[in-house]
């Protein structure tokens, strides 16, 4: 009886511990297909201008590829310095996943193009291609594009002469779905793609970051007798989660601003005025609504019976200003179609 009283706070922690590895609230990363002592280190932000004091930087030599099944990255003429979720869902997600993390390349970062440089993939467990990925290609862009697509799908997401010397940070909304999913991502607060249907096949999706380049002989094909330079990128921890953490913020809608703005000039000059005919007139010329022609009662003496008036001219809008209200009727439908695809 001692001898299992003893195991069982240590099962109990080992349980506990599994549970909090499984949580996409706590992803937690570990290193990813390479072990190179010099792959991965945890150093003070050598800008001074990241978000938090200490960063992670990756570094990839040539020659850096293992095999660690299934991803065998030596025969596929790959490298890689990367980390990844420890989280492996066991079977198919359909659901609402978050991610955030900024990403820093140096000022003498070289493009390696035709040898590409990934820098943030999400693979369909078991597979050994990504399904999404962020790459710098022949145009040094850095930019998302999907592989489980018949066609191909590209945004563009940071310009190469914004690219280097500068933090960027990335936010990405992925739906996980076979069939009816989306994915939606920002950059410095940019809205830079916006996609929506099949965005997994087994659903079994993880992530993974740092530097990934693929296509390592087509470099040397190209430039016989050079050698891949050493490419070195910095990055903060990614966060996860499955519920709107409130990471982007919407822009205010001019449109409606503008209205807010003549309603309430309209209620200010209603306030400073003790005459019906002038506070009727004010909410008329701000609204510029079809109101009807409203009764105005006039000061008289008690002994006799109120005189009642009707000052059409005086409470119905312009021609001008039913214009203006059709305009802002037109602006209030809603728009027609749906872009997919389409950079915003």
């Amino acid at each position: 009886m001692r001898r299992l009283a003893r195991l069982i706070p240590i099962v109990t922690l080992a349980l506990s511990w599994s549970a909090e590895v499984q949580s996409i609230e706590d992803p937690g990363f570990m290193r990813f297909a390479g072990d190179s002592a010099w792959g991965y280190s945890v150093v003070p932000d050598p800008t001074g201008l990241g978000p938090v004091p200490m960063v992670e930087r990756f570094e990839l030599r040539p020659g850096d590829c293992t095999s660690v099944p299934p991803y065998d990255d030596c025969s596929l003429d790959a490298e890689r310095a990367e980390r990844a979720q420890t989280h492996r869902p066991s079977e198919a997600v359909s659901r609402s996943e978050w991610y955030r993390w900024n990403i820093f390349f140096p000022k003498d970062f070289v493009n390696t193009y035709p040898a590409r440089t990934r820098h943030g993939q999400f693979f369909d467990h078991s597979g050994q291609d990504p399904i999404w990925t962020l790459e710098v290609g022949s145009t040094g862009v850095l930019w998302l594009g999907a592989q489980l697509v018949e066609e191909a799908l590209y945004f563009s997401l940071i310009d190469e002469n914004q690219l280097r010397g500068k933090w960027h940070e990335i936010v990405v909304h992925a739906v996980w779905s076979s069939d009816d999913g989306g994915i939606e991502v920002w950059a410095n607060g940019k809205k830079k793609a916006s996609y929506q249907g099949r965005t997994c096949v087994r659903c079994r999706v993880f992530f993974s970051y740092g530097v990934h380049r693929i296509g390592v002989s087509l470099f040397q094909k190209k430039f016989p007798g050079s050698k891949l330079p050493v490419q070195v990128v910095f990055y903060t921890e990614p966060e996860a989660t499955t519920v709107d953490p409130h990471w982007i913020t919407l822009p205010p809608d001019p449109k409606l601003e503008k209205k807010s703005k003549i309603i309430q000039k309209a209620g200010e000059l209603s306030s400073d005025s003790t005459s019906p005919v002038v506070q009727s007139k004010a909410l008329s010329d701000g609204v510029g609504a079809n109101l009807d022609p409203i009764e105005i009662s006039e000061p008289v003496a008690d002994d006799t019976e109120p005189i009642k008036s009707s000052s059409p001219a005086e409470t119905s809008p312009s021609t001008d200003q039913k214009t203006e209200t059709e305009k802002w009727s037109e602006d209030d439908l809603p728009e027609g179609g749906e872009a997919h695809g389409d950079n915003q």
